[in-house]
C-alpha cells in the first residue's frame, strides 16, 4: 500500500498501479461510452473497435473498460477487467484495440465503433482529471459532458420534428 506496488489487487491486469491512477479518467470515460453505445446499438453486437490517441496510450485497459460498460447491463455476469474480453468473445463480439500516434486536435481521444445491424461511432476526450467530454457522435462534432439522462434522436431535417418530440416529452412530464 505504501509504495503503490500492488499486483492486480483489484482484478485489473495492470502491474503498475501508477498507470491505474494516471488513466482512471480514461477508464471512467470509456466505461460511460460503452454504456452509451450499447443503448444506441440495433440488433446483436458483432464487433467493437477502440482506437486511442495522445495521452490515452494504454489501449488494452481502456478497451476492457469500454467492454465493461458495454456488457454490464446485457449479461447476468459481473463484468470486470479480467473477464470482459472473455465474455465478449463468448457472446460472439470480436473486438480490437489500437493506439495511434497520429496528429490529433486534442491532447487525447478515445474513438469507439460498435457494429451491429449498423455502425455507431462515438469519440471522447479527457481534459484534466475527471473533465470528461463526448466530442463526436456518429460524425456529429459536439462538446457534451456525459452525465445524467440523455436522449438522442436521429431524424431527417424536417421543420417541426424537434418541436413534436419536445411536445410529446413535455406532455409526459419528461
Amino acid at each position: 500500500f505504501k509504495n503503490n506496488k500492488l499486483t492486480n489487487a483489484l482484478n485489473i491486469p495492470i502491474a503498475d498501479m501508477s498507470v491505474l491512477n494516471r488513466l482512471s479518467s480514461f477508464y471512467e470515460l470509456s466505461n460511460l461510452m460503452g454504456k452509451m453505445q450499447v443503448q444506441l446499438a440495433e440488433g446483436p453486437i458483432k464487433k467493437v473497435r477502440i482506437c486511442c490517441y495522445g495521452s490515452a496510450d494504454d489501449s488494452k485497459s481502456i478497451a476492457l473498460s469500454f467492454l465493461k460498460g458495454l456488457l454490464n447491463d446485457i449479461t447476468d455476469n459481473r463484468i470486470n477487467f479480467i473477464n470482459a474480453g472473455a465474455i465478449a468473445k463468448e457472446r460472439g463480439i470480436n473486438f480490437t484495440h489500437t493506439y495511434s500516434n497520429d496528429e490529433i486536435p486534442y491532447a487525447n481521444i478515445i474513438k469507439t465503433e460498435v457494429i451491429s445491424d449498423q455502425s455507431i461511432s462515438i469519440s471522447g476526450s479527457v481534459y484534466g482529471k475527471h473533465h470528461l467530454r463526448i466530442i463526436d457522435i456518429m460524425g456529429f462534432k459536439i462538446d457534451l459532458k456525459p452525465k445524467g439522462t440523455m436522449l438522442f434522436i436521429k431524424n431527417k431535417d424536417i421543420p417541426g420534428v424537434v418541436g413534436k418530440v419536445g411536445t410529446i416529452l413535455g406532455d409526459n412530464n419528461i
